[in-house]
């Protein structure tokens, strides 16, 4: 009898500890010294080229990863539910046609403890906008026909603190369909900031505005990959410049000196023909005078 009583009573403690304490309990996040919950940022991989940042606490690498590329990230750290803007600078990809493996928002959290993601309880985020090679897109959400969400919360490459993503550019699979307009599949095509905005949901206070920590920058090898103009070359446009400059001032001073020299002719050519008219002018004059003293002369003879 004892024995009995005492399985009843351990199954019954079982049982209430069970429904006391359930196995997926969600926690609740707390913030550090400065109020940051966790970081978020870009990731992205070239699906052929295969250069790549996989998580926002690893370096982004070429296909080698032996190589560091030239990136500058603007990576934010999380202090409640709001809005964030995320960028990538600098990079443009050797094949601007090569199709994006993917293109992602990384929320640095755990969301195994976290968020209950098929309850749709905790922490979550989602995309909000994009501006992209110039072009702004704009994000939907919501769920798929069979339920699921438009913006999945995928895992990523190389996570072992169970943070999660959500892909703008899928190369490797279904191309998201939530971008107005739509996603084109291949990578940028310029060094121009990628710049992503997202909400962040789910946490127990809301974002510090004004947050003077709020961007984390990090900026991998020469931050850019795209080669500013050098400045050999362009002390050799300059000094091009002033030779042409030099070459054209002589031209001009001897186009300058001949046009004098041709208003000096032209001036000393109407001298010539005002005095030649001049002399004309005393001449026909002093032949007038003779013919009038010639006539004075034969009327004076006449009468004497």
């Amino acid at each position: 009898m004892f024995f009995k009583k005492a399985i009843t009573a351990l199954s019954a403690a079982a049982l209430t500890a069970a429904t006391v304490i359930p196995a997926s309990a969600i926690e609740v996040p707390e913030a550090d010294a400065d109020g940051v919950y966790c970081q978020a940022g870009i990731v992205f991989q070239i699906r052929d080229q295969w250069d790549h940042r996989n998580e926002i606490q690893l370096e982004p690498l070429d296909e080698t990863e032996s190589t560091v590329l030239d990136i500058t990230f603007k990576d934010v750290n999380v202090t409640g539910n709001g809005e964030y803007t995320v960028e990538m600078l600098g990079y443009q990809p050797e094949y601007t046609d090569d199709i994006c493996g993917f293109l992602a928002v990384e929320l640095d959290i755990d969301f195994s403890k976290y968020a209950d993601l098929e309850k749709g309880e905790g922490v979550s985020f989602e995309l909000t906008k994009a501006v992209i090679d110039g072009t702004e897109y704009t994000f939907t959400n919501g769920l798929t026909d069979d339920g699921k969400p438009l913006q999945a919360l995928e895992d990523g490459e190389k996570f072992d603190r169970n943070q999660k993503i959500i892909k703008l550019k899928n190369g490797w699979g279904a191309i998201p369909d939530f971008s107005d307009p739509d996603m084109p599949s291949e990578v940028w095509g310029s060094a121009d900031p990628v710049s992503i905005s997202f909400k962040v949901s789910g946490l127990p206070t809301d974002k510090i505005e004004n947050f003077d920590k709020e961007v984390v920058e990090r900026v991998y090898g020469k931050g850019t990959n795209v080669e500013a103009p050098e400045e050999s070359s362009i002390e050799e446009s300059s000094a091009a410049e002033s030779v042409e400059e030099s070459s054209a001032a002589p031209a001009e001073s001897e186009a300058a000196s001949s046009a004098a020299d041709t208003s000096k002719a032209d001036d000393s050519s109407k001298a010539d023909s005002e005095e030649s008219s001049n002399v004309g002018l005393i001449i026909g004059i002093c032949a007038a005078v003779a013919v009038v003293i010639a006539v004075v002369a034969v009327v004076i003879k006449k009468k004497s």
